[in-house]
């Protein structure tokens, strides 16, 4: 049975459409399309939100705009720019704005029950968080230090260790070029060792 066409006059998008060409049908006026991106990607935005918040409340609000922005910006998305990126950028600003409006501070959970050493805790450059061998307790740490760091240098870390961004990725998303990259990722790793020395001390 061939495929209706719909009444924008695009072909239906199928489950291995790719996330340019959803948007591509939304931009077009198919609206309900855009459901597909909201369930392709909230769950991961409402996570990466959360480590930078701590707030399911302030991360769900946080998701929900960078959504509608993506909604009301598809007509202006490039397809020749990777479309999840694009999307970060969005929430890594609102995050951004969010931080200055709050000062995050009273929602960032400080605190932890023990600490370790930076270089024992965090997998190399490269790895992503799921390839190193960490219990539970060890990466609530590492996420409390992260945390805990300014606001210079916690989306880098959150998009690199967390999101396996890659460092063109990051530049990209927070609008820095690679080599500041690479300076936060090594000077904040020593402001994180120091946070976790400090907890860890009796």
């Amino acid at each position: 049975m061939e495929a209706e066409t719909q009444s924008n006059g695009m072909a239906p998008v199928d489950n291995e459409a790719s996330d340019a060409e959803v948007l591509a049908h939304v931009s077009q006026g198919d609206s309900a399309m855009f459901r597909v991106i909201v369930d392709r990607h909230a769950r991961r935005l409402h996570a990466w939100a959360w480590r930078y918040t701590s707030s399911d409340e302030d991360a769900e609000e946080l998701v929900q705009e960078t959504l509608l922005r993506a909604f009301r910006s598809a007509d202006k998305y490039d397809p020749s720019r990777p479309f999840v990126p694009w999307l970060f950028t969005i929430l890594a600003n609102l995050c951004h704005n969010w931080h200055k409006s709050r000062r995050a501070a009273s929602s960032l959970d400080r605190e932890s029950d023990d600490g370790g050493k930076l270089l024992d805790t965090l997998p190399s450059a490269g790895t992503g968080p799921e390839s190193a061998t960490l219990d539970n307790e060890t990466v609530s740490e590492v996420r409390a230090a992260v945390n805990a760091l300014d606001e210079t240098y916690r989306p880098v870390f959150l998009l690199y260790y967390f999101e396996e961004f890659s460092l063109a990725e990051i530049a990209r998303t927070i609008g820095i070029p690679v080599g500041t990259v690479k300076s936060r990722l090594h000077n904040g790793g020593k402001k994180l060792a120091e946070l976790l020395a400090r907890r860890a001390a009796p």
